[in-house]
This record gives C-alpha cells, structure tokens and sequence, in this order.
C-alpha cells in the first residue's frame, strides 16, 4: 500500500472523476431499464466506460508507485478512454446533429481514430513519479487525436447541457444540467488544451481545476431527488419514446 502522504494528487482527482462517472453510469442504467431511450444508453455506456478508464488511472497508485505497473494501468486504461469517446459522440449526435444523418457516421471515424491513436500511443508513451504526481506524457499524434476528440465532443455538448440548465423545472435537473456541463467543458477543454501543449492532460494545474470540476460533478450526481425535484433532466431534442420530457440522468 502507497502511504497516503505518498499518493499522487492526479490519481486522487481521477478518483473522484471515476466515482462520479460510475454512480452517473450506474443511474443511466437503471433508468435505460425503465425507458429505453437512446440517451440512457449513451449515457450509460459513455459513463461506465469513462468510470473504467478513469480508475485504472488512478487505482493503481493506491497500491504501488512502480513506474512499470503505473504505466501498464495507464496506457491500458486509454482503450476504455477511447471507447467513451464513441459513447460521446453518440451522445453528441443524439443531442445536437440527430436530424442530419446516421450515428454512424460520426462513432466510426470516432473509433478509428482512437484505434489508431491507442495502437500508436503503446510503445511510445512514458510515465514518471515526481513527489506526489504522475508525470504521464503520450507521444505527439495520440496527444492531438485526444485533444481533437475532446474539444470537438466534450465542447459541444457541455455548451448544451449549460443551455439547458435555466430551463429546468426543478433544482435536481438544473444541478444536473450545470454539473454535466461544467464537467464537459472543464475537464474536457482544459484537459484538451494541455494535452496539445504539454502531451498529458494533468499538469500540476490541471489537476486542480480537474478536481473542483470532478468534485462538483459527483456533488451532482449524488444529490438526492427530493419531493420538489421529481422531474428529470428536461431535453428539447430528445425523441418523444416515452410518456412526459425525455431525460439524461
């Protein structure tokens, strides 16, 4: 076990990402069960795939400070990245460009790219422990495939789920609107733009920022749906599946 002065502050705010991303995997899920609207699924899949990589991330680290296992669980855990990736640009395509053509067209150059950029990234990326951070560093073209990803996915859809947020019926769906959005946008776009600059996507002041925006997105996934907050997260675009406003969360 790493003492716990000894844990990198990347892999804590990974952490937190993981666990919000899998409890918000956990309640699209269940919610899937019930309605089976296609932004459950997405979300569903979009969630738990981004849990996964997010853990294997920073689980590790817990336990062992060994650059070898530190950097095995790092680059594994940039297939399920990539995988959620996909996941967001269904997501994307559902919210913003449904009308326009098939999902397809936008996940399969999605996950080509990935592919190629995970394939690419393996026997080039590096890593190396500082005092409590993970230096990780992936070469140039996966940096620019993951900064492209980001910025065009994440962007997007944080920008609508902000746009949302006022016209919410209840503070639950707002919380949940702002949440997401902020998670999108901050997480995202700051993890985007450093990726470009730096190669990794945590620096010593991304992960700052990175935890606040984490930390407020498990603030709102974990919120409680009180009795003046029912409704869920109200969407204009969604598809009319089910009975009353579709929902995300």
């Amino acid at each position: 076990m790493t003492p716990l002065s000894d844990i990198p502050l990347d892999s804590v705010s990974f952490l937190i990402g993981a666990v919000a991303c899998l409890v918000l995997g956990g309640k699209s899920l269940w919610r899937y069960r019930s309605s089976r609207d296609d932004l459950s699924k997405y979300m569903t899949w979009f969630a738990l795939l981004m849990g996964m990589a997010l853990a294997m991330f920073s689980a590790a680290a817990f336990f062992t400070l060994n650059e070898s296992t530190l950097l095995f669980w790092s680059v594994a855990g940039e297939f399920p990245f990539f995988g959620a990736m996909v996941a967001q640009a269904a997501i994307m395509w559902f919210l913003i460009i449904r009308p326009r053509f098939p999902v397809y067209y936008l996940t399969v150059p999605v996950a080509l790219l990935g592919l190629a950029a995970f394939i690419y990234a393996v026997p080039y990326t590096t890593l190396s422990v500082e005092t409590n951070f993970i230096v990780f560093q992936n070469p140039r073209f996966t940096s620019w495939i993951i900064a492209l990803l980001m910025f065009g996915l994440f962007g997007p859809v944080g920008i609508y789920f902000l746009r949302m947020a006022p016209k919410q019926s209840s503070f639950k769906a707002m919380l949940n609107a702002v949440s997401l959005s902020c998670a999108f946008l901050g997480v995202g776009v700051v993890g985007a733009g450093f990726e470009v600059v730096v190669g990794s996507i945590m620096t010593h002041f991304s992960v700052i920022t990175n935890t606040i925006f984490f930390s407020f997105f498990l603030v709102g996934v974990l919120w409680p749906r009180r009795a003046d907050a029912r409704l869920p997260l109200q969407l204009s675009s969604a598809p009319q599946q089910t009975k009353g406003p579709p929902h995300a969360i």
